[in-house]
């Protein structure tokens, strides 16, 4: 009849099969630095609904939440390392997962088999191993976003996982047998450049039909294919488009991201990086826009500003947007080249170039109803006005716009696949 628990201070490991079978288990509090979760600590507490699972642990062991039927979210920390054997099997509701990047690096077998609910998968960045059965009958997985440091999946790691429609694997190098088995709804899949294996029926009894390779052609003739792999061999491929291992492939923004990589839009900034967080600069944002316009630049190499000078990757896109009125300067001469852009220029800049380019531009949007518009300035009203009446832009939160907020790259690519929408 236990229903709450208290773990003191002084306690650093949950013993094995200390709270096993305690099905009125609703809450447990965690006061101290507990390192470790043991074996079956949680197993059969189908009324617990908060895994507790405190900043300091470093190991989950097996079966230690297994059958936690009422849990529906868990985060799993930083310092964890490893998660053990059918950990959280059978918690059959929990539909989220959320990890915190830092040194997990195993999932153990049948870790999360049978949660039937769980909807999205993002590892992260130093997964190496993920064991088998570890996501077998997740049915109502949609997307997998891989991990940077991943080099094996086992053996049917994701088998029968029946609403599974995309996977992208930013690195693995040996796809075990039946990996993918019978995930009859996967219609897309990254391979990353360091794939050398994909075992028997890895992708069997699927219907893939979009292959993505991280490298050319030649490299990718080099891959070991086992039989009855027949979805992925003989699926229309890309080649050269390695995921990005800074992106969250179940994120909101990703859609938008492969839209203007495709376009030319927008490239990575080093090696599989995107850098989504970053904010975009005023130049990156013209060089970008002459990209969209499908500007021709020749003639404009020359010095507008006294901060961007000749022969530079954005000096023709400054002063080809500067001459066509698109943008102007923050005073004194200078462009403010590497100023990260406010939201209130960015759809100042797409409003001016929408009007030249003969878009409608009419709309209009009441922007009285935002708490912060008194930090709009004048001449970004008229632009604004039209941007969040177009759906161009939105607040931040429902009365909050912060027009002199920074704009990140992810947020850049959402708004250009959303004005090239409008075109």
């Amino acid at each position: 009849s236990l229903t709450t628990a208290v773990l003191g201070k002084g306690v650093t490991k949950i013993s094995g099969g200390l709270f096993k079978n305690a099905t009125a288990l609703k809450s447990v509090t965690v006061r101290g630095s507990i390192e470790n979760i043991g074996y079956s600590s949680f197993e059969n507490c189908s009324s617990l609904t908060s895994a507790p699972i405190a900043k300091t642990v470093t190991c989950i062991e097996s079966t230690a939440f297994r059958n936690c039927t009422s849990l529906t979210s868990v985060a799993i920390p930083a310092r964890v390392e490893t998660i053990e054997n059918a950990a959280f099997s059978g918690c059959s509701n929990l539909a989220s997962v959320s990890f915190a990047d830092g040194y997990l690096t195993k999932i153990g077998n049948s870790a999360f088999e049978d949660c039937y609910a769980l909807k999205t998968l993002a590892l992260p960045y130093y997964l190496s191993e993920i064991g088998s059965y570890a996501f077998k009958n997740c049915d109502s997985l949609t997307v997998v976003s891989g991990s940077a440091a991943l080099t094996k999946l086992g053996y049917n790691t994701f088998g029968y996982c029946d609403s599974l429609t995309k996977v992208v694997l930013k690195s693995a190098d040996f796809i075990d047998t039946e990996a993918f088995r019978a995930c009859p709804n996967l219609r897309e899949v990254w391979l990353p450049d360091n794939l050398t294996t994909i075992e028997s029926r890895a992708f069997y009894e699927t219907g893939v039909n979009n292959v993505i390779y991280g490298a050319d052609e030649a490299k990718i003739a080099t891959i070991a294919v086992g039989r009855d792999n027949d979805p992925v061999v003989n699926a229309p491929k890309t080649y050269n488009k390695p995921a990005f291992f800074d992106v969250n492939y179940t994120s909101w923004y990703v859609d938008a991201l492969n839209y203007c990589t495709d376009k030319g839009y927008f490239s990575g900034t080093a090696y599989k990086t995107f850098s989504v967080k970053d904010a975009l600069t005023r130049s990156q944002f013209v060089v970008v826009l002459a990209q969209l316009a499908g500007a021709d630049l020749s003639g404009f190499d020359y010095m507008v500003f006294n901060d961007v000078p000749a022969g530079k990757w954005y000096t023709a896109a400054v002063a080809w947007a500067n001459a066509n009125g698109y943008a102007s300067g923050i005073g004194n001469g200078a462009f403010g080249k590497n100023n990260a852009i406010t939201r209130e220029e960015i759809v100042v800049m797409f409003y001016a170039y929408a009007k030249s380019a003969g878009m409608n531009v009419s709309q209009k949007a009441n922007l009285s109803v935002y708490e912060d518009q008194a930090r709009i300035h004048s001449w970004a009203k008229e632009a604004l006005e039209w941007g969040v009446a177009s759906g161009l832009i939105t607040g931040t939160s429902d009365t909050v716009l912060s027009p002199r907020g920074t704009v990140s790259r992810s947020q850049a690519c959402q708004m250009f696949f959303k004005f090239d929408q409008m075109r």
